[in-house]
């Protein structure tokens, strides 16, 4: 999925900033980007019913809610920079996660412990640094002021979705923090397991 939005921006350049709005085209990668992540993610609302559950069901659930909603969002206002940007981040930091849960299945020890800092590290950078500093600066922007003006349902959706994706964030982050307390004193286990 993330090779996708790598495609679509290596082809537009890496400024996000939605400059073209309301007249930005949706080329062909950023369609089938979008589509396999709405695919991915609405099959991810009916899958997590019949995973085990975990402390951070709900949050989870809430998350793919969302984040499928966000990708409609985007898509009907024709943001399509702001599509891309909010998966392409959550896409990097999920390759971290994945491959350092298959290290810790492989019980490669001293591996998983270098992929569990650096998706920390990544996990700082993307989700606290790039995705908030990104959405204050397209809430404040001239694109989105006009959004303000023909729509303030549409523009609080906006605002109210992504700062909620952000708390959930945040909820996580606090999850990785304790994981990385009990690794240092040598208790490393997934914290959400009840």
């Amino acid at each position: 999925l993330g090779a996708y939005g790598l495609a679509r921006q290596s082809s537009r350049g890496w400024d996000f900033f939605p400059y073209e709005f309301p007249c930005e085209i949706l080329s062909p990668i950023t369609k089938v980007y979008s589509m396999v992540a709405f695919g991915f993610y609405s099959y991810s609302i009916v899958s997590i019913f019949f995973e085990v559950k975990r402390s951070d069901f709900y949050p989870m659930l809430f998350h793919h809610v969302l984040t499928t909603f966000f990708i409609i969002y985007g898509l009907t206002i024709r943001f399509y920079n702001i599509v891309t940007f909010v998966l392409l981040l959550h896409d990097f930091n999920d390759i971290i996660l994945e491959l350092g849960k298959i290290t810790n299945y492989l019980e490669k020890e001293l591996l998983s412990n270098i992929i569990f800092v650096c998706f920390i590290l990544s996990w700082i950078f993307t989700r606290y640094y790039l995705f908030l500093m990104y959405f204050l600066r397209l809430v404040s922007s001239a694109s989105f002021q006009i959004i303000y003006k023909m729509n303030f349902w549409i523009y609080s959706y906006g605002v109210v979705s992504a700062g909620l994706l952000e708390q959930l964030h945040f909820y996580w982050g606090y999850l990785i923090y304790n994981m990385a307390k009990r690794a240092l004193s040598g208790k490393l286990e997934d914290t959400r397991i009840d």
